[in-house]
Order: C-alpha cells, then structure tokens, then sequence
C-alpha cells in the first residue's frame, strides 16, 4: 500500500494522472548546439525526440499530463536493460490541443518551450510569430497595416488579411538607444497550403535578425464517395 501511494504521489507531481495525448510537433530555434537526447511516450512506447532547424518535425499524439509535456532520458542498466526516466516536465499552455515544441541551447543549458499550435487546424492565413530577443520588436505586414508590436521572449499568433495568392510586404524595426531602426524589410508571397512560422532572434551580438519557416500545411481527407 505504501508503494502505491508513492507512486500515486509521484504520478500527481508531474500531472500523468490526467494523462491525455497532445498532438506535437519540434522545432530548433537556431543553430546554438546539438540538444541532448530525449524522449516521449507515444502510445505504449518511447520515440526520440528530433530537432530540426530548417522546419518543424512530424505530428506525434504524445502522452502527456494535464498541464506538462514530460521528457524522458533511456537509462541503461548494468545487465544492458534500457528504461526511461523524467528528466523534464515542459509547461503546456492551457487547453492546447496542439503544440509545437521549441529547443534551443541557453546559457546555462537545454530549454524547452512548448507553444500553443493546434497545426490540426492550422490555416495559411494564420501565421506564428516567435520573438526570442531580449527586446521589443515592431512587425508589420502589408502597407495598410498597423506594426504589431512583439514583446521581449514572446509568441503571438497573426491572423494574416492578405489572401491566397496575393503577396505582402513586411517590415522589422527595433529601438536601439533613442533611435528606431529597420531591421527586415522585403516581400513575401502567401500561397495556399503553406503558412509562415516567424523567428526573431539575435545575430553576432546586438544584432537583430529574421527567419521565416515555410510550414507546408496538412491536405484536407478527401471525402469518401461510398
């Protein structure tokens, strides 16, 4: 009985008692370091986590808690038997159905941030904006839009007014002392099936850069005609 209990105990502190899968997918941040390997359950296994800078990783329904995402580490025993242990409990945003789960190489280590992406539901006209500098960062697209301002180490979703097909201009400005300077200024295309995934981040030093993630979106099921 006592067993029990601290299994319960144990189970309750990391949230698996309302365990739930949760549709995830990865992505790398920037190129900083390799991050060590971890793991999730997906069904009744564990799978490794990848991470990719160039775009997010496959759609896995992972089991996770009520309010965390945990990630395990295989241990090996002396006998050569492979289990897996929690290492890290990432905090789910609330009531996400989906996320897309960010890794990077900080200062003092691995961090992880899962952000609220229910890519199920995912449109072109529904863009992810990441800011990860320690500064505000002013974006905006199309000429008859007002910036939308990013705070420091936030995420925000963009609902896009350009339609499919058509193209917009965008623009990054950011204070440095007293004076505002741009940054990012182009021109990009909005095609169907595909959305925009952006990431502001610092570059050799105070430099602020951009990158933008093409994110090839999931074909809707065809309907059956039987």
């Amino acid at each position: 009985m006592k067993a029990i209990i601290i299994l319960m105990v144990a189970l309750s502190s990391c949230g698996l008692l309302a365990a739930r899968e949760i549709n995830t997918r990865t992505l790398a941040l920037d190129k900083s370091g390799d991050l060590p390997e971890r793991f999730v359950k997906v069904g009744e296994t564990y799978v490794a986590l990848s991470f990719s800078y160039i775009e997010p990783g496959e759609l896995m329904p992972v089991v996770a808690g009520d309010s965390s995402l945990p990630l395990y580490e295989s241990v090996e025993s002396e006998e050569g038997k492979v289990s897996y242990k929690m290492v890290k409990e990432v905090k789910l945003p609330a009531g996400a159905k989906g996320v897309l789960l960010l890794g990077w190489i900080g200062p003092e280590g691995p961090r992880y941030l899962a952000v609220d992406d229910d890519f199920l539901s995912a449109k072109y006209d529904k863009w992810l904006l990441i800011n990860t500098a320690s500064k505000e960062v002013a974006f905006r697209i199309g000429d008859d839009n007002k910036p939308l301002r990013l705070k420091a180490n936030s995420v925000q979703n963009y609902q896009l007014t350009a339609r499919e097909g058509t193209g917009v201009s965008v623009v990054g400005q950011a204070k440095w002392g007293e004076e505002v300077k741009t940054f990012y200024s182009t021109y990009w295309p909005v095609r169907a099936g595909e959305r925009g995934i952006v990431i502001f981040f610092y570059h050799k030093g105070e430099r602020i850069a951009l990158r933008k993630i093409t994110d090839i979106l999931l074909k809707p099921k065809e309907k059956s005609t039987e």
